[in-house]
């Protein structure tokens, strides 16, 4: 059967959401042999991770006649060729179970070019985090400083890193390369800022991470699908629409995921709420 994950407002967020629906869907049906129509190089590395999805079964919709090149598709994926499947967002229904992913480390393996396999030796068990700082964020169609209240302020993020750092834990930071570096210690690594790397970097970490530290943006979708413990700070997209969107979080599992709003006058989340729910992981 075919597949899709489509682009529509924002890149790693909606395109994390979609291939956990999918892979809970392909997982579900027992498909053996999907076939995922994507965008961007990033999309295809969330495909190669679920389960049954073959490298030469990920094709770019830029080769099928009559799409534009970089065109970016509107929610109702109405331009969409009729055999491609494309299912709605149906988080509140969906238990998503481990077996819908590959494991990711025997798969970041098979590339050559990546940089797990060319010895940079990314630390399994780590803290691992992820922030969006203002005006940095440049996978977004509508711009860096779309919806400002998601930003955070990093430095809360960096003392966070250093307090868990000089405990001896290993910090791993991935995300966007504009973004302001980590401090400099021994044990945080900051992978955002690394050449070369890729989405499957990320997403080894994620599946082999002690806790993912996120804040209301970017691929922490995959980590609730593969049911990694996750903390997802600053939470305020819920309440964009009236009544707030709260299926948006509410699919998360509880066992392993909590979730912390900003307050209502949109104020980060402190480092020592951050601390406190990084400690109940560890």
């Amino acid at each position: 059967m075919k597949y899709g994950i489509w682009r529509h407002e924002s890149a790693l967020g909606n395109s994390a959401e979609q291939t956990v629906c999918l892979a809970d869907f392909i997982d579900k049906n027992k498909d053996e042999n999907p076939v995922i129509y994507v965008e961007h190089e990033f999309q295809k590395d969330f495909a190669l991770c679920i389960r049954n999805v073959k490298p030469e079964n990920i094709i770019f919709y830029k080769n099928i006649s009559g799409f534009e090149k970089d065109m970016y598709l509107p929610h109702n994926v109405s331009i969409l060729p009729k055999d491609i499947f494309m299912p709605d967002l149906y988080f509140e229904n969906m238990p998503n179970y481990p077996s819908a992913w590959k494991d990711i480390k025997t798969l970041l393996l098979q590339f050559p070019y990546d940089i797990y396999s060319n010895n940079l030796n990314l630390p399994e068990n780590c803290i691992l985090m992820s922030i969006r700082e203002s005006g940095t964020y440049d996978k977004r169609v509508d711009g860096s400083m779309c919806e400002p209240e998601r930003f955070v302020n990093p430095e809360i993020f960096f003392n966070t890193a250093l307090h868990f750092a000089e405990k001896g834990f290993k910090v791993v930071r991935i995300g966007d390369p504009n973004q302001t570096p980590m401090p400099k210690h021994k044990n945080i690594t900051d992978l955002a800022i690394t050449k070369n790397k890729t989405m499957l970097d990320d997403l080894f970490l994620i599946s082999k991470c002690k806790v993912f530290l996120s804040c209301d943006s970017g691929v922490w979708p995959m980590a609730g699908g593969m049911k990694k413990p996750l903390i997802l700070s600053n939470v305020c997209s819920p309440f964009r629409s009236h009544p707030p969107k709260l299926e948006i979080v509410n699919w998360l599992n509880q066992g392993n995921t909590k979730v912390i709003f900003k307050n209502r006058s949109l104020k980060d989340n402190t480092k020592e709420e951050l601390v406190s729910a990084i400690n109940e992981f560890l």
